[in-house]
This record gives structure tokens, sequence and C-alpha cells, in this order.
């Protein structure tokens, strides 16, 4: 593999599974939360644990559609998709999906080409649909999007445990 696409690789996976040098990754943030408080708002401001994460997860399709060679759009299931169910097995179907779409994307990195990393996705600069970025700039995106999401959502795990244990 390539140095640069298994750097990207690398960073992709410590972001989502490893050690990050941040804090934690998100698989230990969404899996801290008990699965009641994910679909709870700590204040009126804020969106719930499960809509942060059902986001995170819409951007992560999105982006994999786009390294399957599919035309840049809004995320299939909503830019912020609404929350179906509140229960244990919705919140954990949540987070697996964000698991296995993360699994697949790293796949297609691994044999993307690399001259392609820098061909721009999408014709115009848009920050809300993340086109005119090239392909490489659109993974470190996601991974700066999933990083600052996983932060909100351990703000909010942290505020929901203090309100539960007050």
């Amino acid at each position: 593999m390539n140095p640069v696409i298994e750097t990207l690789v690398k960073e992709l996976n410590r972001v989502m599974f490893g050690n990050p040098w941040y804090g934690s990754s998100i698989k230990n943030i969404l899996d801290s939360v008990f699965y009641a408080d994910a679909f709870k708002y700590a204040n009126n401001y804020t969106h719930s644990i499960a809509e942060l994460a059902l986001h995170i997860l819409a951007w992560n399709e999105e982006t994999l559609s786009r390294f399957e060679g599919n035309e840049p759009k809004e995320p299939a299931i909503g830019d912020w998709p609404w929350v179906k169910f509140k229960d244990e097995m919705y919140w954990n179907e949540i987070k697996e999906k964000i698991y296995i779409t993360h699994g697949k994307l790293i796949e297609i990195v691994k044999e993307f080409p690399l001259e392609k990393f820098e061909v721009v996705i999408g014709i115009e600069n848009n920050r809300e649909l993340a086109t005119g970025y090239t392909y490489r700039e659109s993974l470190l995106g996601l991974m700066q999007h999933n990083i600052y999401h996983a932060g909100q959502i351990s703000l909010q795990n942290v505020a929901l445990t203090k309100k539960n244990l007050s």
C-alpha cells in the first residue's frame, strides 16, 4: 500500500477505534453512552446524542458513496436524520452502522488509485454539501467532522450523567 494511503487509513482507524491523541476514539465515546441517554436532550439548545450519531452515520455513508463513484449529494438518509425509535436495539443499530460503514470506506480507500486522491469532488465549493474538495481533503474533512461531533457527544453524555445523578 502506498505510504500516503497507509497514513490516511491509519489515522481514520485511530479516530474510530484506536487511541487518538485528542482523547477517546469515536467507538469508545459511543459505547460509553447509556442507551436511554442517547435519546435525551441535555438542554433546549442541543441535538440528542442519537441525532449526532445519525449525523455522523449520514456523512460516513455519503463519503463512502462518493468513493464508490457516485455523484455528490446530500446524504441519502438526510443531513440530520430523524430518530426512528428510542430503544436499546435502535441505539446499537446506529452504532453498528457507523462501524460497518467506516470499515467499508477503509476497504475502498486501501484500493483507491493514488492519483485520484487529488481529484476534486463536485463542480463548485459548497461546504454544506462538502463539494469542491479533493478525495483526500474529503477524508480528512470527514475525520474532522466526526471528531467534532464525537466531542459534542462526550459533552452531552457528561451533562446527562450529571442530570441523572441529581
